[in-house]
Formats: C-alpha cells, sequence, structure tokens
C-alpha cells in the first residue's frame, strides 16, 4: 500500500470538505459554515474532531472564528509578501555609512517592450540605460540596472548624465 492510499485521518477529511467548499466557490468570503455541532452530525464525527479541522483551518488562514457568532470564510490574503524597497543611501545612512554610487555603464538604447509598458512610452523612444553600483563605505553593496524615461529627464539637454543624476 503507497502512502498516497493511506486513509486520511477524519479531521484531515473535514479540512479538505471544507476547504473544497470554499474554492468551489460554493461558499465564498464571509460566509457562515455549518456550526460544528452540524457539521459533525453531518460527516458522522465527534465535536472535538470537527473542532480540530476548524482549528487548523482558521491557523491556515481558510476561516476566520468569531467566539459566540460563528466561523467564517476568510478573505483571501494576498500571495505575495509586501515588499517595501527603500532608498539604499537612506538605508546605509540609517547604518551609519557612508553612500557613493559610481556609473558602470550609461548610454542611450532602443526601449525594450517591458520598459516600455513600464515607463508609458513607445518603444521607438530611446530610453538611457545606466548601471550603476552603490558602495557602503567604499565597499559595493547593491548593482542597480536602471531605465530613465528621456521625456522626464536633462540628459541630452546640455547637461552630463551625472549633473542630471545628483547623488542617485
Amino acid at each position: 500500500m503507497t502512502q498516497s492510499s493511506w486513509p486520511h485521518p477524519l479531521y484531515q477529511t473535514i479540512k479538505n470538505y471544507v476547504i473544497n467548499h470554499i474554492q468551489s466557490g460554493e461558499w465564498e468570503p464571509g460566509r457562515r459554515i455549518p456550526s460544528e455541532a452540524e457539521m459533525g452530525k453531518s460527516l458522522d464525527a465527534s465535536r472535538m474532531t470537527v473542532n480540530r479541522a476548524i482549528r487548523e483551518l482558521s491557523a491556515e488562514g481558510h476561516v476566520t472564528r468569531v467566539q459566540g457568532v460563528g466561523t467564517f470564510v476568510a478573505k483571501p490574503r494576498p500571495h505575495a509578501t509586501l515588499l517595501n524597497i527603500r532608498s539604499i543611501s537612506e538605508e546605509i545612512a540609517d547604518r551609519g555609512g557612508v553612500h557613493r554610487c559610481e556609473v558602470i555603464s550609461q548610454s542611450p538604447e532602443a526601449t525594450p517592450v517591458h520598459i516600455a509598458r513600464a515607463l508609458q512610452i513607445a518603444t521607438s523612444v530611446p530610453v538611457f540605460h545606466l548601471i550603476l553600483v552603490h558602495l557602503e563605505d567604499s565597499n559595493p553593496v547593491q548593482i542597480e540596472d536602471r531605465y530613465v524615461n528621456p521625456v522626464v529627464d536633462d540628459w541630452g539637454k546640455g547637461r552630463s548624465l551625472s549633473e542630471t543624476m545628483g547623488d542617485s
């Protein structure tokens, strides 16, 4: 007998029952699900077994429990972790370091489609492509691949890229 053919514990079967109702859309977010007693009766399980399944579903974020009110289908959570990108110069300063940025390469070039979409410009408009290295106390800590929208930048209008960029 393979492990996948082993019977599941009853609490796992109850968890699957609830998850299937949620994933099928039959039980929408915010909807109250049957009580532990109701579920125990319809699934021929003890209230304690149903309670374990519901506790695990709550810990996993599938349902939310409100004491004295009931158990509800949880609102979907974002799948991605929110990423907070801070200024590298601020991060270095917060650590007590000295920030410096050096240009490794700089050139105007044809705009790749994904960059044109992000900058909301036509692919026929050339962008300024830069590769930068950020240093903390003269130690390299970050490489930056930057595309600059020429419509909002002074590069090419009589100013050098260094003057336009300042300290990054």
